[in-house]
């Protein structure tokens, strides 16, 4: 079993190990770094830090210092690539998916909501917490907010920045992680998100979503019900963490605040004191 990393050396130890025998990623790196520094950012971090490389099968996020100008599509000239849904470049490099952003690029700094022009900015840049790390792979440098940490330490989650391009898309990936990791605690960012996310759209439309992003779907309208009865019972203000998790004997993963909703012997029980409160 791989334990979470306990210090930014083994996290930078694993994030090298992962790229060494991967040549094609490699020479795209090399390539990229003859015209500005490159960072490793999203998923692959997440997973590095928490649950080791073996199992990541996930797309690769790189960021390059450097507005989308023309040395920069002079250098792409003569690599296959397309445009992904928020206006990365998406390339296939030796197998692996990759989406590659020029730092100007990046949806937040292009909304002025995040303002810099190097690589030490991205950890500001993620909705979730748990995602707001990069590692700088020219200058071998992690930058990661405060937040992060509590992520890799006590499976905590919450919102790190709220405004982003798809926040049906967030939903899924928040009700994702709640039902897949285990100790989950969830902070009262996400908490009054999912709240409101639960009511702006339909389950049906989560599940579709789900089912049209991932390739093994996992959410249900039941369990969904099930979530949204316990944030209507929830008590805003709350001292953090808002929820923690455990597992039904079905195997499914189930949310309840810590303030006592598991007292509550039926669903039916749950249901009326939502009403109720």
């Amino acid at each position: 079993m791989t334990l979470p990393v306990k210090s930014d050396a083994l996290l930078r130890k694993r994030i090298r190990r992962f790229f060494r025998d991967k040549p094609a990623l490699l020479e795209l790196i090399s390539k990229l770094e003859t015209i500005a520094p490159v960072a490793v950012f999203g998923g692959l971090l997440r997973d590095a830090s928490v649950f080791g490389m073996r199992k990541f099968t996930s797309d690769i996020d790189l960021v390059i210092e450097r507005e989308d100008d023309s040395q920069f599509h002079h250098l792409l000239h003569d690599i296959e690539h397309s445009i992904n849904r928020f206006g990365g470049y998406r390339l296939i490099v030796g197998g692996w998916c990759v989406d590659l952003w020029p730092l100007g690029t990046t949806w937040a700094i292009k909304q002025g909501l995040v303002v810099g022009s190097n690589l030490d900015v991205l950890p500001k840049t993620t909705f979730f917490s748990c995602d707001a790390i990069a590692f700088d792979l020219t200058r071998r440098v992690l930058y990661q907010s405060n937040h992060y940490r509590h992520w890799v330490d006590e499976r905590f989650l919450d919102i790190n920045l709220l405004d982003n391009p798809n926040y049906l898309g967030s939903t899924v990936r928040a009700l994702r992680f709640l039902a897949t990791v285990e100790e989950l605690q969830v902070g009262p960012r996400l908490v009054d998100f999912l709240r409101s996310s639960l009511q702006t759209f339909t389950y049906d439309q989560i599940c579709s979503k789900e089912a049209s992003s991932y390739s093994a779907p996992i959410l249900h309208t039941g369990w969904i019900t099930k979530l949204s009865l316990a944030l209507q019972h929830h008590k805003s203000g709350a001292k953090d963490p808002c929820f923690s998790f455990d597992r039904s004997t079905d195997g499914q993963q189930l949310c309840w605040p810590l303030e006592g909703l598991s007292r509550y012997s039926s669903d039916e029980e749950l249901r009326r004191s939502a009403k109720v409160n």
